[in-house]
């Protein structure tokens, strides 16, 4: 059985259907591409002189780069190998300096840039065009645009993968900027000048825009960042040379869906993808000593960890899996929540030095949400349909 952290079903008039993201000819006018199947929909046109689109219902959110896009190729659709070493169905647009590559998420678009050769400066700057009337850009990983106070949609900064004399990295730090002009958004991306002057080429980074979903909530606190991150879409775990010392805070949802005995549980182990580490030190989740806030978590009010809860992570086909057993257990054992509201915290031992740390997928991270693997002797009892959040009393019972 399998919990996750995103959706991976959409809701028709007839029931729900599995997302597939598969990259087909478009049936709106004015594109070439569109995605296969998900109520979030995302269009690619056939030259990069027309916007992307994304768009659920009333929402919607458009892109286009800012910058020349003379002598690029016409969209073409295909199998496309991502920096992450995964096979994704792409629509590119190709040049001689930089080959440009669009892929649908679960929630949107991540872009991804390949730098074939030096450019002549080292910002990538966007043009967006937004349902949201506003926008907060706090530098910590991301920027929201908003509809009133809620969040309607997301640019997530990019992570930076290149190579030096010292092997592959993945640079965390990019920064990013927001102006507004008339009804427009101008985003810029902003790749550490370092990068550019004095690695190998090519290098690679991929901003995502994407409409927000209502996750399960997590957070990563650094001790150099004074800044709230719970909508970041990655976590770094460990020693970072400009963020400090990084710990990631998740949740899960387990009584909340159901219930089951606690001895039907044979194994549990939490996967989420492994986007970059660099084996120098153990990752291992630990219980939080309290309840914590996603939106209000810093590294000065963080939970002290109050016990180890996993064994020794493992690595398999990039996913990181922490085993936890007795914890999920736990948690189906406590009917009031308490256990799994509290969660885990996903932390580095051995990583005295920096630069010894992980970067992982978060719960926000909708091409890559991590998931719960339960092995089970049996599955019976009730399922819950969550009808409101606050107060959890009011969740509504349906037998499936």
């Amino acid at each position: 059985m399998y919990i996750f952290a995103s959706p991976i079903q959409y809701k028709t008039e007839t029931g729900y259907e599995i997302i597939d993201n598969t990259v087909v000819e478009s049936q709106k006018d004015g594109f070439a591409f569109e995605n296969k199947a998900n109520d979030i929909k995302t269009y690619f046109p056939q030259t990069l002189s027309e916007p992307f689109k994304i768009e659920q219902d009333e929402e919607s959110l458009e892109f286009s780069p800012a910058f020349d896009t003379t002598g690029f190729s016409e969209a073409k659709k295909i199998i496309f190998t991502n920096m992450y070493g995964d096979r994704i169905s792409a629509v590119v647009y190709s040049r001689e300096d930089i080959d440009l590559a669009f892929y649908p998420t679960k929630a949107g678009i991540k872009t991804e840039l390949v730098l074939k050769q030096k450019p002549y400066g080292n910002v990538v700057a966007f043009n967006v065009k937004s349902t949201a009337n506003s926008f907060e850009n706090k530098r910590n990983g991301y920027i929201t645009f908003m509809k009133g106070s809620e969040t309607e949609s997301i640019i997530y900064q990019p992570l930076v993968q290149y190579e030096n004399e010292n092997g592959r990295q993945l640079d965390v730090t990019t920064g990013m900027e927001m102006t507004k002009e008339g009804g427009d958004y101008h985003v810029g991306i902003k790749v550490d000048e370092n990068v550019i002057d004095h690695t190998k080429y090519p290098i690679k980074l991929d901003p995502s825009f994407e409409l927000y979903q209502d996750c399960i909530p997590d957070s990563t606190v650094y001790s150099g960042r004074d800044v709230n991150n719970y909508l970041a879409n990655y976590a770094v775990v460990g020693e970072h040379p400009l963020l400090g010392e990084g710990w990631h805070y998740s949740r899960l949802r387990l009584n909340w869906l159901m219930t089951l005995r606690p001895k039907d549980v044979k194994s549990a182990v939490y996967y989420t993808k492994l986007l970059c580490n660099t084996e120098n030190y153990y990752l291992r989740a630990y219980e939080p000593s309290e309840q914590w806030g996603s939106m209000g978590l810093l590294w000065r009010n963080k939970p002290e960890p109050a016990g180890q809860i996993s064994g020794n992570a493992d690595v398999s086909n990039g996913y990181l899996g922490l085993p936890m057993d007795g914890f999920v257990r736990e948690c189906f054992g406590d009917t009031s929540w308490q256990k799994e509201s509290v969660g885990f915290v996903i932390m580095a031992d051995g990583a005295e030095e920096a630069d010894c740390y992980a970067v992982l997928a978060a719960s926000d991270n909708a091409l890559y949400a991590p998931y719960l693997r339960l092995d089970l002797t049996k599955l019976r009892g009730w399922f819950e349909t969550k009808t409101e959040i606050n107060p959890p009393a009011r969740v509504s019972r349906q037998r499936r």
